[in-house]
Order: C-alpha cells, then structure tokens, then sequence
C-alpha cells in the first residue's frame, strides 16, 4: 500500500455554490483508493447530496459527518471510492440548490488499499497558536497508512507536518487546510496526527487508517440522511403514532449485510404498546434484539433501541424506512435511526446472537463474547442524555437533546478478537440508557 498523489486543496469563500471541485494532477490508476476531506457552511440552507466524479466512481461516506461547535452551520465529512476507474479525473462535492457560502476540498489517492479500518472523525479545535492533534485511530493490521486532513475555516496560517508525517500538500487561499499521511509499519493500538503552525480560529482534524486486503467482515457505507448533520434521521413529532423516519443508503460489495439501529421514546408517557418496524430497499428487515431502558426513580420503561437485519441488500441507492406504530403514546414522540452496511459476510449466518444491557450511570456499555478476530461486532446505544463519544469506533451519533427518554441514538463498531469485545460510550451525565449489539460474521 502507498500514497500515490494528492494535488494541493482548494476553497470558495465569499459567493453561494451549489458544488466545488478539484482534479488530479495525474491520471487515476484503476484499482486504487481514493480519499476526499470537505468542509462547508449552511448559512443558506445548504446540504451536502453527495460526491461524484469524471470516472464514475462510488463514493461512500466513511465515520459522521461533524458539526463545528462554535458555529452551528459549519460541517465536515470524509468519503472514500474504492477501486476506482482508471484515467485523468476531477472529484465534486454536490450540494442542495441553496448552495453554500464557504466551502473547501482535499482529496488524495492510494494504492493497495482495500479498505477503511478505523475512522475517528474529527476533533474540534480552538486553536491560538502551536499544535492540532486529531483523534485516536486504531491500526489492526502492520503497514496501514494513516490519513489526516486539519480543515480550518477560519485562519491562513501556514501548517506544516507533525512529526512522523509526509506526502504533505496545503493551502492558505479562503482558509488553510492541509493534509498528510504515513505508515505505521505495525499494528501498535492507537494513533494520532498533528499540525503545527497553527494560527488563531476554529479547525476540522480528521483522522483515519487505511488496510491492504485482509479476509475480514468490513464496513462498506453508513446511511445518511439528506438535510441532517449526521447520518441518521431523526423526527420528533407532537402528533399520535404512526410516525416515520427515512433515508438512503448505498450498498456495494459482494457477500452484503446491511444493519439498522432505531431507538423511541415518548417523552410524556408510555411507550409499551409501541412497535417498529424497518424496511431496506421495500424489503422487510428482521429484528434482530431489542434493549428497554428503564427509568431510574418510576422503575418504568423509558424508551427503547432495535437492531434490524438484512442478509444481501442489493446493490446502489436503497430507501431505507422505519415506521413506529402502536396504541397510547401521544405528546411529544421522538424516533431516531441510522443504517451501517457490510460486504465479506456469511450470507448463510450473517449474524451472532443478540445481547443487551440497561443501566443508569455516565458510561453505558455491554459486552460481545466474539466468536474470531475476522467478525466485526455493531452497537445501538440509547441514553437519556447527550453522548460524548464511544470507546470504540463511532459509527453515527444523534444527539438531539437531555430529555431523559431515548432521544439520543448512537451506533459503533470494533473488530472481533476471539474473545469479549466490550461495546462502550461516555455520556453526558449519570443517566438512564439501553444498549443492543451483535456480532456480524465473516464469510
């Protein structure tokens, strides 16, 4: 595996675009990895509908998208295109037809690499001077390539590389962004990367590890919802049930499993005679387990989470449905989901048995026994409050308030090791949960 070449970024400030672009300096060779970092503003309603290019690549969203804190309407997302088409290409960022105001691209591209291992999104820095660091990423296997990409909006400082990294390319044009990378030659747990030079204003650093071929379970794309920040939809409702929530998701790769997590909650009473039901691509999905949270001082069911299944989805663009249906739950309802897809799995038993866990505390958490390190195990958490992060690798993460029920949905995912794999997040506050995962075995 290796870097093959990355042309400098490139940024609008200013004027309202509905897309940005960037070509390669050289000719793509087919087969290759390729890496795109983007930032963009929604001052105008603005939302990112996807990544295209000249070759007809598949671009798939790889970790959350993120959302700049000190400015709600700024955002930041990796995708990847994998195998991709020989010949000179130019890659897009596409947006809604409000278009954005502020906007910025990298992209990069690789040799050898078959897939994402670990991506940690990003770590949002407000920075003076001195150094960025990004999040952890764990390297599973020797010789992975880890990737960064510091996208600041805000400032021109001139970066430069942290110590162990190369093949760096950079600008200061409407903002500085730079990104680099290098092998970590084994697999030693968790890595970081850093910037240095950084002037005052608010950065994007991003982070993730690229694997050559290895016979395991792999993450092919996680849904996303168009108009939302993360990839999940999310509906809170005033009304009495039914009540819906639905996105896209695209599935490539042979041997497919697809898995979507929801989680309900009626903010103003009971939820027990509430069902869901999900769908993929019109198909219905199977449920796989079912985690209740229960409130801490009533003793009572204070919303729940689900897992659903699906063995070989097809391929491309699939609507993906859940539906909350029942009796007695009026008031202010809240339903959230978001979907992760896999390839390289068991189509006869793609799945392990179900476990769950409930509790109230800060770290809600249960505990996979992994049947070999080529399975990967995937979490649905649901927490009364809001969740900070996962001790594993974050999936999507809806976070939409502290009300106490089931309104904030997170899902993650780890490797299996051939032992217990314990699935964890930390919250916002010492608060009621609900947690389901299951493992998704190997072909």
């Amino acid at each position: 595996m290796a870097f093959v070449q990355a042309p400098n970024p490139t940024s609008t400030a200013g004027s309202v675009n509905t897309s940005i672009s960037l070509a390669f300096g050289s000719n793509n060779t087919a087969g290759n990895c390729l890496l795109a970092c983007i930032t963009w503003s929604s001052f105008s309603g603005a939302v990112l509908t996807g990544v295209t290019d000249t070759r007809g690549n598949t671009w798939v969203q790889v970790g959350e998208r993120q959302v700049d804190l000190h400015n709600i309407n700024t955002f930041c997302a990796l995708f990847a295109a994998f195998n991709c088409a020989a010949g000179s290409n130019t890659v897009t960022a596409n947006y809604s037809t409000s278009g954005s105001d502020y906007l910025q691209l990298a992209i990069r591209e690789y040799s050898g690499a078959a897939s994402i291992d670990d991506t940690d999104g990003t770590a949002i820095h407000l920075a003076s001077t001195g150094t960025l660091t990004t999040p952890n990423v764990t390297t599973s296997f020797n010789s992975e390539d880890v990737v960064a990409f510091f996208m600041g909006p805000e400032d021109t400082s001139t970066m430069t590389t942290g110590t162990g990294y190369g093949n760096a390319v950079s600008t200061t044009t409407n903002g500085s962004s730079m990104s680099e990378d290098k092998v970590q030659a084994t697999a030693s747990g968790s890595v970081t990367a850093t910037a240095t030079g950084v002037g005052a204003g608010f950065y994007f650093a991003m982070i993730l590890s690229l694997r050559a071929s290895v016979a395991t379970t792999t993450l092919d794309a996680i849904g996303s919802f168009p108009g939302s920040r993360e990839a999940y939809a999310y509906d809170r409702s005033d009304a009495a049930l039914p009540m819906t929530v639905a996105w896209n998701h695209t599935c490539s790769g042979s041997n497919r499993a697809v898995i979507v997590a929801a989680s309900f909650s009626n903010e103003t009473g009971s939820d027990a005679s509430v069902t869901l039901s999900a769908s993929f691509g019109g198909t219905t999905m199977t449920l796989l387990g079912t985690a209740t949270k229960t409130h801490a001082a009533s003793g009572g069911t204070h919303g729940f989470v689900q897992m659903f299944g699906l063995v070989a989805p097809p391929t491309g663009a699939s609507g993906v449905t859940i539906t909350a249906s029942g009796s007695g739950a009026t008031g202010r309802l809240y339903l959230n989901g978001g979907s992760v897809s896999f390839f390289n799995v068991d189509q006869t038993t793609p799945f392990g048995t179900p476990v769950t866990a409930n509790g109230t505390s800060f770290s809600p958490s249960v505990n996979v026994t992994s049947t070999n390190s080529s399975n990967m195990v995937v979490d649905a958490v649901a927490d009364g409050d809001l969740i900070s992060s996962s001790t594993q690798l974050l999936r999507f993460l809806a976070n939409n308030g502290n009300i106490g029920g089931a309104d904030n949905l997170g899902c993650a995912t780890a490797y299996g090791n051939g032992g217990t794999v314990t699935m964890g997040y930390n919250g916002n506050s010492n608060n009621d949960w609900a947690i389901a995962a299951v493992e998704v075995r190997h072909v």
